[in-house]
């Protein structure tokens, strides 16, 4: 039987996840629409188009149309022909979408992170880090760019 402070550990973090998951869905968007509002904000212009975008998030370009249309619909994206390429539409950030990053739920877990009272940040940013890259997680199908995160982790050290 597994240490019984490591299943109490276990469980609180899925309760964590839990309530932190229910909190992106604010501001009338879903978790998916918000990362994606967060993906075309820091995406590159050989990057902000829907294939990318797909890839990135491990999932179809079929779905990843749909939250992006989602998003243009409530004016928070738009699409864009690209200059060069003709058959390639570009995807940008309008300045609603700006204003709606500013409520992103992710920076209001930021702020719940920096109020909390762990006393080794760098300790706790490293063990969620070791959690993600266990071979139980398949970061492949995940939203989370492990690249971006490693480069985070690596400058806390």
């Amino acid at each position: 039987m597994p240490d019984p402070r490591l299943l109490a550990i276990a469980e609180m973090l899925i309760v964590s996840s839990a309530q932190i998951y229910a909190m992106s869905h604010t501001a009338g968007l879903t978790a998916a629409q918000w990362s994606a509002l967060r993906y075309f904000d820091s995406a590159n212009a050989s990057a902000a188009n829907l294939a990318s975008f797909a890839r990135h998030h491990g999932t179809t370009k079929g779905t990843a149309s749909r939250t992006v249309s989602r998003l243009v619909e409530k004016g928070a994206l738009v699409r864009t022909q690209d200059g060069v390429d003709k058959r390639r539409r570009i995807v940008q950030v309008t300045s609603k979408g700006k204003k709606l990053l500013a409520k992103d739920p992710v920076r209001t877990l930021a702020d719940m992170i920096h109020e909390s009272d762990v006393a080794d940040l760098d300790a706790f940013a490293q063990a969620v880090f070791a959690l993600l890259k266990s071979p139980r997680i398949d970061l492949e199908t995940s939203r989370i760019d492990v690249l971006a995160l490693d480069s985070v982790i690596s400058s806390l050290e």
